[in-house]
């Protein structure tokens, strides 16, 4: 389970139910997206007091599990393209380091350099 500054992905989950019952009430105020998760993600990496390359990280996890360009979530993020490409290099072919990268005891450009000989 990936958790960064003491917040899971079931924490997400529960930020996600909550949107979704906030719209499905028309409670769209605030919510500029049409995908809740989209939003919580956008909205937590800016928030939180994260290195940009856990930013990234965490923007690469949102990219899979939403359907939206990763570069228009990296934009929304206020993360760099390019950095959030590496993130989503490691997702893929070095899995075993993003809880390291998550939890700020690895930096994205270690683990890119570490699993480079893998991508």
């Amino acid at each position: 389970m990936f958790v960064a500054e003491g917040v899971s992905l079931n924490d997400m989950s529960q930020k996600v139910a909550a949107a979704e019952a906030s719209l499905a009430r028309g409670d769209r105020g605030a919510i500029k997206w049409h995908d809740p998760i989209q939003f919580i993600l956008s909205k937590n990496v800016r928030r939180r007091q994260l290195s940009k390359g856990q930013q990234a990280m965490f923007v690469a996890i949102g990219s899979v599990l939403i359907t939206e360009n990763r570069g228009d979530l990296a934009r929304e993020a206020g993360v760099s393209a390019g950095y959030v490409s590496h993130a989503a290099l490691v997702l893929e072919y070095a899995p075993n380091l993003v809880d390291a990268v998550i939890a700020g005891d690895m930096s994205l450009n270690d683990a890119y350099r570490k699993g480079s000989g893998r991508f």
